[in-house]
């Protein structure tokens, strides 16, 4: 699969950005974008409110979100958030200067651990969820995907390249958002 970034800007020739870690401004709105190779389920978890992490696109998405379910299809862009009603949403970089990581996950089935992924998003994570969260990322270390940033062209993505041996099983990659 593939994914890239695209930044609310009026420049449009800078507003996709691709690579494992992408540099932003401070207040600077973002939407993630990604493209399966075959049809599954997408699930992030990032910083929210005060840095807390955060269940942002979870089995049970929020509406403010734009997006009705976190299934994703072979070969569609997936923009999160989504376009609603000619209404463009975007999520915000933070004012502080840092960088905010993001665990993407994807399963070609839903998944039924860890349970929140199956709540309601926007569920700030309990202490118990976020090492459950890293539990599930210490496991898939073993089955490290390969990124490689594709730069031909107009728009540029992330090339998410998961070895034989851990197909069927969930894929699960960090995005760095930097921000100055």
């Amino acid at each position: 699969g593939r994914y890239w970034i695209e930044v609310n800007t009026t420049n449009n020739s800078d507003a996709v950005r691709a690579g494992q870690s992408v540099s932003l401004t401070s207040g600077q709105q973002y939407k993630f974008h990604f493209s399966p190779s075959e049809n599954g389920y997408l699930y992030i978890v990032g910083p929210g409110l005060k840095n807390a992490p955060t269940a942002f696109l979870t089995a049970k998405p929020a509406t403010a979100y734009g997006v009705k379910t976190n299934e994703v299809k072979s070969a569609q862009d997936f923009a999160f958030p989504a376009e609603t009603n000619k209404t463009t949403n975007w999520l915000n970089v933070d004012e502080t200067a840092g960088t905010d990581e993001f665990t993407i996950i994807f399963s070609t089935k839903p998944l039924e651990s860890p349970q929140f992924l199956n709540g309601p998003a926007l569920h700030e994570l309990t202490q118990d969820e976020q090492q459950q969260l890293n539990t599930v990322r210490d496991q898939a270390k073993a089955n490290s995907v390969g990124a490689e940033v594709i730069k031909t062209g107009a728009s540029p993505f992330v090339s998410v390249r998961v070895p034989q041996n851990a197909e069927r099983r969930p894929v699960i990659f960090l995005v760095r958002l930097e921000h100055k």
